[in-house]
């Protein structure tokens, strides 16, 4: 249930308050299945074994990766309390693009 629960909270923070940059592709949502084969790598990049929740950003071509996945599953349950702080971490970090 929680990670179904970070999933569909991570959505209505994107879509919520951040339907502009989604529209100009400067914030993307994916999800991936790590349990695929061909998301072998991706996997791999991230060191996701399970459920997990990144920012990735992307700056001047060099990424950093941001593992918010203790956080996820702290707040997942708390729609108020998760899409809050999540929005404040990715309004932080678009500030330095």
């Amino acid at each position: 249930m929680t990670c179904n629960a970070i999933e569909a909270n991570t959505k209505y923070t994107l879509d919520r308050y951040f339907e502009k940059e989604l529209k100009e592709d400067k914030i993307t949502f994916q999800v991936i299945n790590v349990d695929k084969e061909e998301n072998e790598k991706i996997a791999e990049k991230f060191e996701a074994a399970g459920t997990a929740l990144f920012l990735n950003v992307i700056k001047n071509g060099k990424e950093t990766q941001i593992n918010l996945t203790d956080f996820a599953f702290m707040n997942g349950n708390d729609q108020e309390a998760f899409s809050k702080e999540l929005k404040s971490k990715i309004d932080t970090e678009l500030k330095t693009l």
